[in-house]
């Protein structure tokens, strides 16, 4: 029988597909212009009156007639690659060492922790009064990055195949070689992804330190636009301070994918959590509780060695032990407290309400794009936008358009909160095991079952965003109470600074710290519970 090709006539319509990466370049080329066309039209009507939201061509217009914008970048981008460097040179000797001595784990992430909660605005004060102003805005930005890359480079380590370290082990190589020879090869994608996201914590921590005292930079240029109240020249170092920061994002993304590599993973437990002896009695609590108190006892110790071996002035430098007589047995102790904590509470007021509204706009967006990969393609690159926005040029644009209250400091804290959730939210609900799916599509059961199951499945990323996204919103509410409120830690921070009040000062930073390295701690074992759970 001879096959007879039907007719061009008879065959259904041709359909044309665009290459993946062309439809998705465009996908992204219309979230823009949503975006653009929300700004256009906000400028329009909301920010017409009250001048605060100029059109995007009177931002370009102003980013490129000031003419001084050179030199600020200049300056501001050579401390920032410097902190950038530096930052992460000690977060790969950090994540190595927590490989080669286990038990220094929990001290050295807790202590990274402490590093990314403590306020810059507050550090900046005192690193200045003992090194120069050029140094004190280097360690901020390294300071910045620690934490961010630290955490990929330990979770890219902790990746390796299982039956490969123990074939290491079998043939006889010690726990350097499988470092070097196996953890290394695997810590390449999310190593690269923590240090691409540490590079915009690089250049806040540069333009922080800047607002803190300098003469030049884009913090400064900033200070001066918000005090001659230049509303499209605020705009335009924000946007600028943007665009440097995703581009920085987006080099150091491409360069580690030049070099990453997909390695595949034969152990048969991927995905299995490791297995850990049950604890009983006492030693359930009594051996975390030891631990934290020992990670309590050293850093106090450093804290002591440090002030001891470099002289510094006792009226400048504070020990625990001052601190803690400060807020207890000093005379006014009571209203010393009274002041510290009346400050918390409202920092925390602040960065509750940004942390429960960014959380909550993150997982509606979470579920949205479960149901939908246009939605994924065109909004998904505007969020982590967002990410790269430095603090410092958002906040005097969100006090500009939502006041200098509560809401406005809620929403920076919701913007900080927002991007961490959504992309482990994200990620977390499309690693639903195939045998749950199947068993939603066998039952025949409604996009609400699909969503509650997914939903199950994503808590240990909740909660692993939540261990960076809380810290975050802390640290956000004290930028925005120093840069733009009378309340809170952050306005205390600033008037204790500026009277060289240092004994609150150190007092208010211990505690900003000490919470949220608490809540670093509180989350982490959530994160453990949550994945033992759920682990097959």
């Amino acid at each position: 029988m001879t096959a007879v090709a039907a007719p061009l006539s008879s065959r259904g319509p041709v359909r044309l597909r665009l290459p993946q990466k062309a439809r998705s370049g465009l996908l992204v080329l219309a979230g823009l212009a949503v975006l653009l066309g929300a700004w256009i039209i906000a400028a329009g009507t909301v920010g017409a009156s009250a001048k605060i939201i100029p059109q995007p061509w009177t931002v370009v217009h102003a980013l490129f007639a000031d003419g001084f914008y050179g030199q600020s970048l200049t300056g501001t981008w050579w401390e920032a690659i410097r902190g950038f460097f530096f930052g992460n040179v000690a977060a790969v000797v950090a994540g190595a060492t927590c490989i080669l001595w286990p038990r220094l784990r929990g001290f050295i992430m807790q202590l990274a922790a402490a590093t990314y909660s403590a306020p810059a605005v507050a550090i900046g004060p005192i690193l200045i009064v003992f090194v120069d102003p050029d140094t004190t805005k280097v360690v901020i930005s390294a300071l910045s990055v620690f934490f961010v890359s630290a955490s990929g480079i330990l979770l890219g380590l902790s990746s390796a195949s299982a039956s490969s370290l123990e074939l290491i082990h079998a043939m006889g190589g010690n726990t350097l070689f499988g470092l070097r020879k196996v953890r290394l090869r695997f810590a390449v994608p999310a190593a690269a992804a923590g240090i691409a996201l540490s590079a915009p914590g690089a250049l806040l921590g540069a333009i922080v330190a800047e607002y803190l005292g300098g003469d030049s930079g884009i913090g400064v240029a900033m200070v001066q636009a918000q005090q001659a109240f230049e509303v499209p020249r605020t705009w335009a170092l924000a946007l600028l301070a943007t665009l440097i920061s995703a581009a920085g994002y987006i080099v150091v993304s491409l360069i580690a994918r030049r070099f990453s590599f997909e390695m595949i993973n034969n152990d048969a437990a991927v995905g299995r959590a490791a297995p850990r002896l049950k604890r009983y009695g006492w030693r359930r609590t009594g051996i975390p509780v030891g631990k934290v108190a020992a990670g309590v006892v050293i850093v106090c110790a450093v804290w002591y060695a440090l002030i001891w071996a470099l002289r510094l002035d006792s009226y400048l430098a504070k020990t625990p032990g001052d601190i803690l007589a400060f807020l207890t047995v000093s005379e006014g102790a009571a209203e010393h407290r009274s002041i510290i904590f009346g400050a918390l509470g409202i920092t925390l007021r602040d960065a509750l309400a940004g942390y429960l509204v960014g959380s909550a706009v993150a997982i509606v967006a979470a579920i949205s794009i479960q149901f939908s990969t246009v939605i994924e393609a065109m909004f998904m690159p505007i969020a982590m936008t967002l990410r790269s926005i430095p603090l410092v040029a958002l906040t005097p644009l969100v006090g500009l358009v939502f006041g200098r209250d509560l809401i406005g400091v809620a929403v920076l804290t919701a913007t900080i909160t927002f991007v961490p959730t959504l992309v482990n939210l994200t990620v977390g609900m499309k690693q639903m095991p195939r045998s749950a799916e199947d068993l939603l599509h066998a039952y025949g059961l409604g996009w609400r079952q699909a969503v509650a199951v997914r939903t199950m499945f994503a808590l240990p990323s909740l909660v692993t965003s939540a261990r960076i996204a809380i810290p975050g919103a802390i640290l956000g509410a004290v930028l925005a109470e120093y840069l733009a409120t009378a309340t809170g830690l952050g306005h205390l921070i600033a008037l204790s600074s500026a009277n060289s009040d240092f004994s609150t000062l150190w007092a208010a930073v211990t505690v900003t710290t000490v919470l949220s390295v608490v809540f670093y701690a509180l989350l982490s074992r959530l994160e453990s519970a949550a994945v033992r759970r759920l682990s097959p």
